[in-house]
């Protein structure tokens, strides 16, 4: 566990810092004050930057494999029970999240315009 959980901790770090040098390269750090002025445009830009996504997905990546990695080689039953209900809680929020697509289909055709 510990192997597999070191190679998946250097591609969230990867994943992190493609996405956090994304956000810089589009200066969304740096001017997202001046951004915020108007609220219905800079919301909808934040939240369907597709850095952030990056950022979001990496960092989850990082986190829990460093603690699949630590608990592993500090035989911590807390961080390993951590790591597997962590992996428990998307494994169902992604079949909950399919079993909606399925259910809504119609509707999200009609949205994307199709």
């Amino acid at each position: 566990i510990f192997c597999v959980n070191v190679i998946f901790w250097i591609i969230g770090g990867a994943v992190l810092a493609i996405g956090i040098w994304g956000m810089v390269e589009k200066r969304n750090l740096s001017s997202g004050v001046a951004k915020l002025t108007n609220v219905d445009n800079s919301v909808l830009a934040v939240v369907m930057d597709p850095m952030l996504i990056f950022v979001v997905v990496g960092l989850l990546i990082f986190l829990l494999s460093f603690c699949a990695c630590l608990g592993s080689l500090r035989e911590n039953t807390c961080l390993l029970s951590f790591f597997s209900y962590s992996l428990v809680f998307i494994f169902v929020v992604e079949i909950a999240g399919g079993v909606l697509v399925y259910v809504y289909k119609d509707s999200i055709e009609q949205a994307l315009g199709k």
